[in-house]
């Protein structure tokens, strides 16, 4: 079966797999034709999507999309008849839009405010979880543009529409926790909106949630003053006015001798309001509804570092639950709990409920909670860590109970399941991906055109994905990065974060000082490590592509219980390789103590040079067996690593076993490219020997590395056609000739590299490891 996914960033599933369209055009014309659900003719077609082409060429690009389509997705998707293009209504081709107006069709034609109704709109809106074609777009295309833009609208306006039926459906039934979920998905499409923002203070105030209700409105006051200039309405106002003075009567309290058969909360009350479209995290939010949905799974911790959209994606986890795998959820916002006796506390208000009586709080809590079938979402549970073992008591005695927090380090229990939370989908490299099809690109495009309405990211997709990359992808990072983009454009962005961390800051009063400023998160976290820990972070921060556990023990003395502390708190992971990584913020933010360090800098740098230049040095003996493979292989995975510490290796090794080490990075060069890296390397290492003055054993290792760049200027001039770089090399070659013969084994050493880089330039391409960072782009 062929699922085409149009909510969100657009996706192809067949018969339940994933499957990947590189094509634009192609997608964009799947999409045009299954939403408009009707044939089109093909001038009609080329008209929006080739505009800029004469005819002939637009209707060979037509032929070759249409081609491509029929390939990847057979023959039936599309129906063609003459001149006709039509997308196939038959049920084994699903689209999500289709179905969505299908259930509002269904709500239509059955009786209003009755129950198949709520549940066809109910249905409705599960399905419109992200905005329509979020992130995509056809610059070139304006038609196409234009209609996408208006298809948007339509379906925004049919989803207000449910959502605020929604909304007054459950408060007539007096089912206010439920319709606040509704109310908060509403006022969310669009946070101006006053009528959605009383639904939502009513419905929180009638439940009993009156300080949720009051910051609601605060929030609104806000909003409207910062975009708008204006006060709210007065109904919105007198409404605030009633709910401070108590005079909505909320929902009868439950008793807690009743809890067992009372329903539990159906949605994330006390909840912070996500004022912003939920963008990407598709395989994310699968695992993670799975994992609960799992009998087993009864506490899940989704674990990061700061800004890496933790409370986030557990908002949006629960709200697509629903009731499908516990009877209801309830938020706790943890961030202002000093202590594990505060928690009991927090649970219990966000419940309503009273823990009346001496005795530990826990104890009462737990006596409360023994029936009730729930879940509590624990927001920021390292700020009470030491609470973890009172959690896992909570469970014993609450068998219904399930428990998903997010938190900077694993709760390190046996009846945790862990979930490591990275960074945003990035481009498989910088200069080579398709238009808004990662996540990371995604967020950037759509936060960018909130402050810039008319934004427009087609030429500047390579520096949307240099800030993407340089961030690695966390969504804290990308947000703040986009703000900017009013004032700068993405090149001015992208510099400004290469060269200070700090710029990643703003000053939106709405958001939380923890999440104002990229700094102020990192500085939160480095402030409760020990100074051991901050030492090892500051060494390892000098290795940018990974490092192994080996890497780790001899350049920052780093042990595997070490190791795993730092995974436990989300400063590492560890790859399907093994291999462990930073993310790059975090990265960035050690190395930048690291220099401010002075004498233990020094240090790091030499114990860096001398690691990988023993590393580089002990692949020479592969070479000389012929293993170039191999070695290239290996050069490979730590290509980031040793160019980083480059200048380090050069002062840590001379002679000949210098002349190996760069016989053997020239080879790398040659095969795996880029060539102007290679030549960059080697010009460093140039410039070192030529400084070293006439020492003859200098100077004959400066002639291998003449040769070497030599043979890289070869390989250039194929095909940048600039071979005077050779002179050079030959000149010296020649000064040189008469010394270099009477050192017979160097000359026959030279002879056997002359050979195995022949060989290795006219060797075929090397099938890389996935792990490798240049695995795609075989050439320079």
């Amino acid at each position: 079966m062929l699922r085409l996914y149009l909510f969100g960033a657009p996706r192809l599933e067949v018969n339940g797999k994933a499957m990947a369209m590189r094509r634009s055009k192609a997608l964009a014309l799947l999409a045009y034709l299954g939403v408009t659900k009707q044939p089109h003719e093909r001038d009609t077609l080329l008209g929006l999507l080739w505009p800029e082409f004469d005819a002939a060429s637009a209707r060979n690009n037509l032929r070759r999309e249409l081609s491509i389509l029929r390939s990847t997705l057979g023959d039936q998707v599309l129906i063609t008849q003459g001149q006709q293009i039509a997308w196939n209504p038959q049920p084994a081709f699903w689209l999500d839009v289709a179905e969505f107006q299908a259930q509002l069709a269904a709500s239509r034609s059955l009786q209003p405010n009755s129950e198949p109704w709520a549940a066809a709109l109910t249905a409705a809106v599960a399905l419109a979880g992200e905005e329509f074609l979020a992130g995509f777009s056809l610059p070139e295309s304006s038609g196409f543009d234009d209609w996408q833009f208006f298809q948007r609208e339509e379906l925004r306006q049919h989803l207000s529409e449910a959502l605020e039926a929604l909304s007054g459906w459950h408060q007539e039934r007096a089912e206010y926790s439920s319709g606040s979920a509704f109310a908060r998905r509403w006022l969310a499409l669009d946070p101006l909106h006053e009528p959605a923002r009383r639904m939502l203070m009513e419905l929180y105030a009638r439940s009993g949630q009156t300080t949720a209700a009051l910051r609601c409105y605060e929030e609104g006051v806000a909003l409207l003053e910062a975009e708008l200039g204006a006060a709210p309405d007065d109904a919105t106002t007198a409404l605030n006015t009633a709910i401070k003075a108590r005079r909505l009567a909320p929902a009868p309290p439950e008793s807690p001798l009743s809890s067992a058969a009372a329903p539990a909360r159906s949605s994330l009350d006390e909840a912070p309001l996500p004022l912003t479209s939920f963008i990407g995290r598709h395989a994310e939010l699968q695992d993670l509804i799975a994992q609960l949905c799992d009998p087993n799974c009864r506490l899940l911790s989704v674990v990061g570092p700061g800004g890496i959209g933790k409370t986030r994606l557990a908002l949006e986890v629960t709200a697509r639950l629903g009731t499908s795998c516990t009877a209801g959820a309830v938020f706790v916002a943890l961030q202002g709990a000093s202590s594990p006796i505060h928690i009991p506390g927090a649970i219990a208000r966000a419940l309503d409920l009273t823990l009346s009586g001496d005795g530990d709080p826990w104890n009462r809590l737990a006596h409360l909670l023994r029936e009730r079938e729930l879940m509590l979402v624990l927001d920021n549970f390292e700020h009470v860590s030491d609470g973890a073992p009172w959690l896992a008591a909570l469970l014993h005695a609450a068998p219904k109970l399930k428990l998903l927090v997010t938190s900077r380090e694993a709760l390190k229990l046996q009846e945790e399941w862990l979930y490591p939370l990275g960074g945003l989908g990035l481009p498989d490299a910088e200069s080579d991906f398709e238009a808004g099809n990662t996540d990371a690109v995604q967020l950037f495009v759509a936060r960018a055109r909130q402050n810039r309405r008319n934004f427009s990211p087609a030429d500047d997709y390579d520096q949307i994905a240099r800030i993407c990359h340089m961030v690695g992808g966390m969504p804290l990072a990308i947000e703040l990065a986009a703000a900017w983009i009013a004032t700068l454009s993405c090149a001015e962005i992208a510099a400004a974060i290469a060269h200070n961390l700090t710029f990643l800051e703003t000053s939106m009063r709405n958001l939380p000082a923890r999440h104002r400023s990229v700094m102020v998160v990192f500085d939160q976290t480095w402030a409760q490590l020990d100074r051991d820990v901050q030492r090892v972070l500051m060494r390892l921060s000098m290795l940018p592509g990974g490092f192994t556990s080996e890497a780790a023990a001899a350049i920052a003395g780093a042990t595997p219980a070490l190791l795993a502390r730092l995974l436990d708190q989300a400063l590492l992971r560890r790859d399907s390789g093994g291999r462990y990584r930073f993310h790059e913020l975090i990265r960035q933010y050690a190395a930048r103590h690291l220099q401010n360090s002075g004498e233990f800098a020094s240090e790091v740098w030499e114990s860096c040079g001398r690691y990988y230049g023993q590393f580089l040095a002990g692949l020479h003996e592969l070479y000389e067996r012929g293993e170039d493979r191999r070695a290239i292989v290996m050069l490979e995975v730590e290509r980031d690593n040793f160019r980083s510490a480059w200048p380090a290796i050069l002062a840590q090794t001379a002679d000949e076993p210098l002349r190996e080490l760069l016989q053997g990075v020239q080879a790398f060069y040659l095969v795996r490219g880029p060539y102007q890296e290679g030549l960059d390397l080697l010009g460093v290492a140039e410039t070192k020997l030529r400084a070293a003055g006439a020492e003859f054993a200098a100077q004959r290792v400066l002639a291998h590395v003449l040769t070497n760049i030599g043979f890289i200027h070869i390989r250039v001039a194929r095909s940048a056609k600039q071979p005077p770089a050779l002179k050079r090399a030959a000149r010296f070659s020649r000064h040189w000739a008469c010394r270099l013969r009477r050192e017979t084994a160097p000359i026959h050493r030279l002879g056997r590299g002359l050979l195995r880089l022949f060989r290795a330039i006219t060797m075929p391409p090397i099938a890389m490891p996935s792990s490798c960072a240049y695995a795609a782009k075989p050439t320079g």
